[in-house]
C-alpha cells in the first residue's frame, strides 16, 4: 500500500462520508520512477494549481473525504484536511492510483494528453475499478477523440462546425501543401498536445525546417504532428460540465498566449486569462458549444474544455472557430471558480449526477494565470 501522511485532522468516522480520489498525473505519481525534473516546469505548476485547488473546493463540501496522491518531490502539500497518500518509486502510477481508488468511491482524474496519458490512465483506471466505482472523467471513446487535434478537426469538418483547414505534417512537402493561410504565417502543433507545450508559429517551410531541434522531433514522427493555417482574432476558452441529460456552460474566459522567436519560428506560451468574456450573445455562444460536444461521439461528462477564437467576417460581424476539444479538467478552473458564486466542485458533482443546476457570477473581472490567479492587467491579442 502507498505511504499514507495527513495534513490536518482526520475524520474520526469515515464511514459516513462521500470519498473522492482526486489523482493528478504530474504531481501524483507520474514521475515517481524518473527525475522529478524530467517533468515540464509549466505542467508541473499547472497540475499542481489544479489540484490543490480542486482538493479545496472539494473539502469544503459538506461530509467529504478527499484523498490525492502526491510526490513529495515536488515540495510540501498545502491544503489541510486532505487524505495525503505519498507516491512509492517502487510501484508504477497507475497500480498506486489503483489502490487509492479502492478506499473511494468517487474518483477525478487530471493527466495530459501527452503520449496518450490521458487515455491510458483512464482506461485502466476502468479496467480494474469497480463498476459502482464513480469516474467523473470523459469515457475512453470520447477522450480518444478529443485528445487527438487531428480527429477533432476531422469531426469538426463532418459537423459543419467552422475550424481551421488542417493537414497533417506528414502530407507536407512545399508550400502547396500547406492550407491556405489568410496571414501568411502557420501553426504546427503535437496531435497529442496539452496547452501551448511545443506549438510553434512560422512563415514558411525553410524557416520551420531551420529551426534544427525542432524539426529533429517533427521529421521523426511527422504523422504525430499537424499543421493549421494562423487566424487573427481574439483566443477564448469555455468550460462546460456534462452529465447525463445534463450541461452547464460557464461562464466563457479569454485566453493569453505570448510568443518568443527562436531561429525565425515563434514558440507559443499560454499565459492564462481573464474573465468573465461574452464575445457574443449567451444564445450564440450556447448554440456553438453544443454543436461541438455533439460532433464528438459519445456523451460527453466530467468537466469538458472548449478553446476557440473569435475572428471577425468581411461584415465586421464577430463568428466563432472552434479551435480544439480538453476532455479533462483545463487550468480556467483556477479563474472560473472566483467567478462563480457557488462551489465549483458542487456543481460539477450535481451535474454528473444528472441534476438540472444553475451559478450565480460575480460582478468582478479576475485575471489568472495557468498558477492561479494574478493581479488585474490588460491582455493583448494579435
Amino acid at each position: 500500500m502507498p505511504k499514507c501522511c495527513f495534513a490536518g485532522i482526520r475524520p474520526k468516522d469515515e464511514s459516513i462520508l462521500k470519498s473522492i480520489a482526486i489523482l493528478e498525473y504530474v504531481c501524483g505519481g507520474g514521475f515517481a520512477s524518473e527525475s522529478i525534473d524530467s517533468a515540464s516546469p509549466s505542467l508541473l505548476r499547472e497540475g499542481r494549481a489544479m489540484l490543490e485547488a480542486l482538493a479545496e473546493d472539494w473539502r469544503q463540501l459538506p461530509e467529504r473525504s478527499v484523498h490525492v496522491a502526491w510526490d513529495c518531490r515536488v515540495g510540501e502539500w498545502r491544503v489541510p484536511n486532505i487524505v495525503v497518500h505519498e507516491c512509492d518509486c517502487q510501484k508504477s502510477m497507475v497500480d498506486t492510483w489503483l489502490e487509492i481508488a479502492s478506499q473511494v468511491d468517487c474518483v477525478l482524474v487530471i493527466a495530459p494528453e501527452l503520449n496518450d496519458q490521458l487515455v491510458k490512465t483512464i482506461t485502466r483506471l476502468r479496467e480494474f475499478v469497480p463498476a459502482s466505482m464513480k469516474v467523473l472523467n470523459a469515457d475512453q471513446a470520447f477522450c480518444v477523440v478529443a485528445s487527438d487535434k487531428w480527429s477533432t478537426s476531422q469531426c469538426f469538418a463532418a459537423g459543419r462546425i467552422r475550424h481551421p483547414e488542417t493537414v497533417l505534417l506528414n502530407q507536407v512537402s512545399s508550400k502547396a501543401d500547406l492550407p491556405n493561410s489568410p496571414t501568411l504565417k502557420w501553426i504546427a502543433k503535437p496531435r497529442d498536445g496539452a496547452g501551448c507545450e511545443s506549438v510553434v508559429r512560422f512563415n514558411c517551410l525553410a524557416d520551420l525546417e531551420k529551426s534544427s531541434a525542432l524539426y529533429e522531433r517533427m521529421s521523426g514522427a511527422p504523422h504525430h504532428w499537424i499543421v493549421q493555417p494562423w487566424l487573427k482574432g481574439k483566443s477564448g476558452s469555455v468550460a462546460v460540465l456534462c452529465g447525463p441529460k445534463a450541461r452547464l456552460i460557464l461562464p466563457p474566459m479569454t485566453q493569453s498566449i505570448a510568443m518568443t522567436n527562436e531561429e525565425n519560428v515563434e514558440n507559443l506560451k499560454y499565459q492564462g486569462g481573464s474573465g468573465p468574456w461574452w464575445p457574443v450573445e449567451p444564445k450564440v455562444m450556447e448554440g456553438f458549444v453544443h454543436l461541438v460536444l455533439e460532433s464528438i461521439p459519445p456523451e460527453p461528462h466530467g468537466w469538458i474544455g472548449i478553446d476557440f477564437l473569435v475572428t471577425k467576417t468581411a461584415r465586421k460581424e464577430k463568428e466563432l472557430v472552434a479551435i480544439e476539444v480538453n476532455p479533462r479538467l483545463t487550468t480556467s478552473y483556477l479563474g472560473v471558480r472566483t467567478i462563480v458564486k457557488e462551489n465549483l466542485a458542487g456543481l460539477l458533482e450535481s451535474v454528473t449526477n444528472g441534476e438540472q443546476t444553475e451559478y450565480s457570477v460575480r460582478n468582478s473581472t479576475v485575471h489568472f494565470t495557468p498558477f492561479g490567479v494574478s493581479r488585474p492587467r490588460e491582455l493583448e491579442f494579435e
